[in-house]
């Protein structure tokens, strides 16, 4: 549908989910060392850091991949140039979900504290946008009555009682 006024929408929606794919993908691989056994295990109910188990839980469908998704979201508003993401977070990630490693490489983290904050930037510049800015209201839009409309109401009524008294008198 083409809208006559321009809408940053689908780019704040955008920005708003790799925000959060950066956020899980940084809070997964903060685990500690036995929740780490766990996920390796596929047993992320026993995982004890409620915070990782929550970001586990959010994306226990698609972790292998969360480095897909981000390239995804970031691919849409040229964050990252192409390819970029996946060559620097694709191997340290499977590496880290299959158990062979449980740190990630200063490069993956940089990566991603970069496009986390290049996110950030393009979300809040979105949300300038699309922002409400009390220009207009429910009531501009509604069937209601304001105290003004309502005012005017009785004065009209008024004068439609004295046009009618005034044609009964003749």
């Amino acid at each position: 549908m083409d809208h006559s006024f321009p809408t940053h929408r689908k780019c704040l929606s955008d920005t708003t989910n790799g925000i959060s794919l950066v956020q899980d993908i940084q809070t997964i691989a903060s685990i500690s060392t036995d929740d780490h056994t766990f996920l390796t295990k596929r047993q992320e109910p026993y995982i004890e850091d409620t915070i990782v188990h929550a970001a586990v839980e959010r994306r226990v469908g698609r972790l292998g991949l969360l480095i897909h998704d981000l390239d995804t979201a970031c691919k849409l508003h040229d964050v990252v140039s192409s390819g970029e993401l996946k060559r620097v977070c694709e191997k340290p990630w499977s590496l880290f979900l299959s158990g062979k490693n449980m740190d990630l490489t200063d490069e993956m983290r940089t990566q991603l504290s970069s496009v986390l904050s290049k996110l950030v930037t393009l979300r809040d510049a979105a949300q300038v946008i699309e922002k409400d800015d009390g220009s207009s209201s429910y009531s501009d839009y509604s069937d209601s009555q304001t105290n003004s409309s309502e005012e005017g109401e009785d004065d009209r009524e008024e004068g439609e009682d004295e046009s009618e008294e005034e044609e009964s008198d003749e």
